[in-house]
Protein backbone atom coordinates (compact mmCIF):
# COMPACT_ATOMS: atom_id res chain seq x y z
CA UNK A 1 0.00 0.00 0.00
CA UNK A 2 3.10 2.21 0.48
CA UNK A 3 5.47 1.02 -2.23
CA UNK A 4 8.48 3.26 -3.09
CA UNK A 5 6.25 6.70 -2.53
CA UNK A 6 6.18 6.93 0.91
CA UNK A 7 6.82 5.65 4.65
CA UNK A 8 5.06 3.33 6.69
CA UNK A 9 1.76 4.87 8.15
CA UNK A 10 0.27 2.13 10.90
CA UNK A 11 -2.94 4.23 11.29
CA UNK A 12 -3.75 4.33 7.57
CA UNK A 13 -2.83 0.46 7.15
CA UNK A 14 -5.20 -0.16 9.93
CA UNK A 15 -8.03 2.09 8.57
CA UNK A 16 -6.98 0.53 4.95
CA UNK A 17 -7.70 -2.92 6.61
CA UNK A 18 -11.19 -2.11 8.93
CA UNK A 19 -12.24 -0.36 5.31
CA UNK A 20 -11.94 -3.30 3.53
CA UNK A 21 -13.47 -5.56 5.47
CA UNK A 22 -16.32 -3.73 5.62
CA UNK A 23 -16.42 -3.40 2.43
CA UNK A 24 -16.54 -7.15 2.19
CA UNK A 25 -19.02 -7.58 4.58
CA UNK A 26 -21.54 -5.28 2.67
CA UNK A 27 -20.68 -7.25 -0.38
CA UNK A 28 -21.25 -10.27 1.13
CA UNK A 29 -24.74 -8.95 2.34
CA UNK A 30 -25.57 -7.79 -0.71
CA UNK A 31 -25.15 -10.77 -3.29
CA UNK A 32 -27.45 -12.38 -6.09
CA UNK A 33 -27.85 -15.17 -7.88
CA UNK A 34 -25.97 -14.73 -11.13
CA UNK A 35 -24.70 -16.33 -14.26
CA UNK A 36 -21.20 -15.60 -15.25
CA UNK A 37 -20.22 -14.80 -18.76
CA UNK A 38 -16.55 -14.43 -19.17
CA UNK A 39 -14.70 -13.09 -22.29
CA UNK A 40 -11.33 -11.33 -23.33
CA UNK A 41 -11.23 -8.46 -25.43
CA UNK A 42 -7.85 -6.33 -26.68
CA UNK A 43 -6.75 -2.86 -26.03
CA UNK A 44 -3.74 -3.02 -28.64
CA UNK A 45 -5.25 0.79 -29.84
CA UNK A 46 -5.27 2.08 -26.46
CA UNK A 47 -1.81 0.88 -25.35
CA UNK A 48 1.01 3.08 -26.78
CA UNK A 49 3.24 0.26 -28.14
CA UNK A 50 6.25 1.93 -29.69
CA UNK A 51 6.30 5.48 -27.57
CA UNK A 52 9.46 6.92 -26.78
CA UNK A 53 10.48 7.40 -22.91
CA UNK A 54 10.72 5.69 -19.70
CA UNK A 55 7.63 3.16 -20.58
CA UNK A 56 9.03 1.82 -23.78
CA UNK A 57 11.37 -0.96 -22.61
CA UNK A 58 12.57 -2.51 -26.27
CA UNK A 59 12.09 -6.38 -26.33
CA UNK A 60 9.06 -6.74 -23.74
CA UNK A 61 5.74 -7.95 -25.60
CA UNK A 62 2.99 -5.62 -24.21
CA UNK A 63 -0.27 -7.36 -22.90
CA UNK A 64 -3.19 -6.06 -24.81
CA UNK A 65 -5.38 -8.51 -23.49
CA UNK A 66 -8.44 -7.08 -20.91
CA UNK A 67 -10.29 -10.45 -19.20
CA UNK A 68 -14.36 -9.08 -18.43
CA UNK A 69 -16.48 -11.17 -16.05
CA UNK A 70 -20.18 -10.26 -16.53
CA UNK A 71 -22.45 -11.64 -13.93
CA UNK A 72 -26.34 -11.20 -15.23
CA UNK A 73 -29.75 -12.07 -13.66
CA UNK A 74 -30.15 -15.39 -14.63
CA UNK A 75 -33.93 -14.77 -15.27
CA UNK A 76 -33.53 -11.42 -16.28
CA UNK A 77 -30.43 -11.01 -18.02
CA UNK A 78 -30.23 -7.70 -16.48
CA UNK A 79 -26.34 -6.46 -15.07
CA UNK A 80 -25.57 -7.17 -11.59
CA UNK A 81 -22.30 -6.45 -11.98
CA UNK A 82 -19.14 -6.23 -14.97
CA UNK A 83 -15.32 -6.69 -13.78
CA UNK A 84 -12.40 -5.88 -15.87
CA UNK A 85 -8.92 -5.71 -15.71
CA UNK A 86 -7.29 -2.96 -18.29
CA UNK A 87 -3.35 -3.48 -18.73
CA UNK A 88 -2.80 -0.04 -18.74
CA UNK A 89 -0.95 2.19 -16.63
CA UNK A 90 -3.95 4.48 -14.89
CA UNK A 91 -2.77 7.72 -15.62
CA UNK A 92 -4.70 9.31 -18.61
CA UNK A 93 -4.55 12.57 -20.42
CA UNK A 94 -7.91 14.25 -19.67
CA UNK A 95 -7.95 16.08 -22.91
CA UNK A 96 -10.16 19.25 -23.46
CA UNK A 97 -9.97 22.65 -21.91
CA UNK A 98 -8.45 21.15 -19.29
CA UNK A 99 -4.69 19.60 -20.29
CA UNK A 100 -4.58 17.45 -17.05
CA UNK A 101 -3.68 14.10 -16.38
CA UNK A 102 -5.74 11.86 -14.03
CA UNK A 103 -5.21 8.45 -12.55
CA UNK A 104 -9.31 7.91 -12.66
CA UNK A 105 -9.66 6.33 -15.52
CA UNK A 106 -10.62 3.36 -13.99
CA UNK A 107 -13.45 5.46 -11.90
CA UNK A 108 -15.28 7.24 -15.33
CA UNK A 109 -15.16 3.61 -16.99
CA UNK A 110 -16.80 2.50 -14.09
CA UNK A 111 -19.87 5.04 -14.01
CA UNK A 112 -19.82 4.92 -17.75
CA UNK A 113 -20.46 1.00 -17.47
CA UNK A 114 -22.90 1.74 -14.70
CA UNK A 115 -25.25 4.48 -16.69
CA UNK A 116 -24.82 1.95 -19.79
CA UNK A 117 -25.80 -1.59 -18.26
CA UNK A 118 -26.84 -1.20 -14.62
CA UNK A 119 -25.60 -2.89 -11.76
CA UNK A 120 -22.20 -2.15 -10.52
CA UNK A 121 -18.75 -2.26 -12.60
CA UNK A 122 -15.56 -2.87 -11.38
CA UNK A 123 -12.62 -1.58 -13.27
CA UNK A 124 -8.69 -2.31 -12.35
CA UNK A 125 -5.36 -1.24 -13.70
CA UNK A 126 -3.56 -4.60 -14.66
CA UNK A 127 -0.16 -2.75 -14.07
CA UNK A 128 1.19 -0.11 -12.06
CA UNK A 129 3.66 0.81 -15.42
CA UNK A 130 5.66 0.10 -18.37
CA UNK A 131 2.04 0.14 -20.61
CA UNK A 132 1.29 3.79 -20.93
CA UNK A 133 -1.95 5.50 -22.82
CA UNK A 134 -1.23 7.65 -25.64
CA UNK A 135 -1.25 10.48 -23.04
CA UNK A 136 -0.47 13.27 -25.41
CA UNK A 137 -3.69 12.05 -28.05
CA UNK A 138 -6.80 13.71 -26.41
CA UNK A 139 -8.85 11.61 -28.83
Amino acid sequence: MVGIWGTIDNAYLKKLSDQAVAAATEAAGNTKPSEIWTGVGNLRSFIWQNGQGTNHPDGFEYDNEVPVMWARDPESGATNAIYATVPNHPDQFNGGDSNAFSADWPGYARRALDELNGGISVIGPGTLGRQEPPGSVNT
